[in-house]
């Protein structure tokens, strides 16, 4: 027996060409609600120790690093405009953005990189990326926008640990923190 499939193919190829026209894209429209739908609720909102998938991709979009990672894989500034590296790469002077300012209205500057260091490395607060900045020194606030990271001994390892996309060298603001 001989089976003939050009007309349900054909039939089919039509269908899927009217179902194109249908779903064609449409222009976007302002406004709206956004809901999402996570498995489990959100721990919490402090990016350094909130566990838990759903807050690792919400503080990925509420928290800065002072670099981070392009398409190509380059390390490239975020909050920091600039940086060096000296000594063979035992110290990283990062040149701060100016003008940039919490929700809260907290100014961000060379003060509140330090405090956020010595936050991670607090033992009282568990921080779980502290082992990532262990190899680090001293923080010392230059001047408002630079602030010089001394390392233990050279590496290349601290630009990869800022830059770790959601769990890097997040900045909270001081004052939040504390309300």
């Amino acid at each position: 027996m001989k089976r003939h499939y050009g007309w349900p193919l054909g039939i089919g190829l039509l269908v899927m060409v009217g179902l194109v026209g249908i779903a064609a894209p449409q222009q976007p429209k302002s406004g709206g609600t956004l809901r999402v739908a996570w498995e489990a609720d959100i721990t919490g909102l402090d990016p350094y120790i909130s566990p838990g998938v759903q807050s690792w991709h919400m503080v990925g979009n509420l928290f800065n690093s002072l670099v981070t990672i392009d398409a190509q894989l380059n390390y490239i500034p975020e909050l920091a405009e600039s940086w060096n590296i000296l000594e063979n790469g035992k110290v990283y002077v990062f040149y701060l953005r100016k003008g940039v300012t919490f929700h809260d209205g907290t100014d961000f500057d060379a003060e509140v990189v330090r405090w956020n260091y010595q936050r991670i490395m607090d033992p009282e607060e568990k921080v779980f990326v502290a082992p990532f900045f262990s190899i680090i020194d001293t923080v010392e606030a230059v001047d408002s926008h630079t602030v010089k990271f001394t390392l233990k001994h050279p590496s290349m390892t601290l630009l990869p640990a800022m830059a770790a996309n959601r769990v890097g060298f997040l900045q909270m603001s001081p004052t939040s923190y504390k309300h």
